[in-house]
C-alpha cells in the first residue's frame, strides 16, 4: 500500500516536470520566433506608457509628498511599546 502511494507520487512529479519542461520549450521558442520577426524593434513604443513623463513625474511627486507626510505616523504607530 505504501509502495503504491510513493510510486504515484514519483510519477505526478514526473508528470509535473514534463508539463514544466514543455511549457518552458514552448516560451523560448516563442521568443526565439518574436526576436526573429524583429522583437522589440518593431514593438510600438507608445503602448509602454500613454502618459506624458512630466504628467507622471508630476503624480509620483505629489505620491511622495503624501507618504512623506503620512510616514511618521504610520511608522511610529508600528514601532513596539
Amino acid at each position: 500500500m505504501l509502495s503504491f502511494f510513493f510510486l504515484t507520487a514519483f510519477v505526478a512529479v514526473l508528470v509535473a516536470a514534463v508539463v514544466v519542461a514543455t511549457v518552458a520549450v514552448a516560451t523560448l521558442a516563442a521568443v526565439t520566433v518574436w526576436a526573429d520577426a524583429g522583437g522589440a524593434e518593431k514593438a510600438p513604443t507608445e503602448a509602454v506608457s500613454a502618459t506624458p513623463p512630466r504628467e507622471t513625474r508630476a503624480r509620483r511627486d505629489r505620491l511622495t509628498g503624501v507618504l512623506d507626510r503620512i510616514s511618521p505616523t504610520v511608522f511610529h504607530l508600528r514601532l513596539p511599546g
